[in-house]
């Protein structure tokens, strides 16, 4: 249920790529509850939603366990005009996840000092619990999903960048994938993560949905197995630092 999104960035595109561009761009909900409040993260969803798009992106992980939340909040009213999908196999730390709500002024500090920040990252391991990619995993962790997001279906669910641990029998998870896809507590499902991991898990399995990392100014299309198109996360946030600067050095 994605749109296309035919605003300023239309131009943007067809100068960088030389034709004109039919882009469907989505939400990313990573960074959401870096916003220090509410009423600012609901307006920024509003903002989105003003702006065309309807693909809403989120995680189980994602502000340590607070962004399907905030999303919930927003969608309420707006259900049938969104797509939403979300993942499953990373989940915040319980003790983690009790310290969300005070995120966003930590955040905050963390910004003001970058050698703190950068010593948190490397030990970002503590924030969440091991990986867990098994068929009753992905049942409880979509059960909690649709609780936070007051909805009784994704229309994706994902297996959460599952590229560095060893993954259990697929034919088992592909099998549970399926059975909440026929009972309507999904729509469909895929794998999120770095291109290569990615497509090496979903191969034979044609209606796996592969959502690949990639970037503007790398961009390029991954030869995939399956019939279903990928969806690309990240291509604006690394480059959009790169953008700003040379916008901004341009008078």
């Amino acid at each position: 249920m994605q749109t296309t999104f035919n605003t300023s960035i239309g131009p943007a595109l067809e100068f960088l790529y030389g034709k004109r561009a039919n882009v469907r761009l989505g939400f990313g909900c990573a960074s959401l509850m870096r916003l220090p409040s509410r009423r600012r993260r609901q307006a920024l969803l509003g903002e989105v939603f003003e702006q065309g798009i309807r693909h809403f992106d989120v995680a189980r992980m994602y502000g340590l366990g607070a962004a399907e939340g905030e999303l919930g909040r927003f969608v309420k009213g707006r259900r049938e005009e969104l797509a939403i999908a979300t993942k499953f196999g990373i989940a915040p730390n319980g003790k983690v996840g009790r310290l969300a709500p005070l995120q966003a002024p930590a955040r905050a500090l963390l910004a003001r000092f970058p050698a703190l920040r950068a010593r948190v990252k490397r030990n970002d391991s503590a924030l969440h619990t091991p990986r867990h990619y098994d068929a009753a995993s992905a049942c409880a962790s979509l059960e909690v999903s649709l609780r936070e997001l007051g909805t009784d279906y994704v229309d994706v669910l994902f297996v959460h960048d599952p590229g560095a641990v060893a993954l259990p029998d697929m034919d088992e998870l592909v099998g549970a994938l399926e059975g909440l896809r026929e009972a309507g507590r999904i729509r469909a499902w895929g794998v999120s993560g770095e291109a290569g991991p990615a497509l090496l898990l979903s191969t034979g399995w044609p209606q796996c949905v592969p959502q690949l990392r990639n970037d503007i100014f790398s961009f390029g299309s991954p030869q995939t197995s399956g019939k279903v198109p990928p969806i690309y996360f990240g291509v604006f946030a690394a480059a959009l630092g790169r953008i700003r600067g040379r916008l901004l050095a341009d008078e």
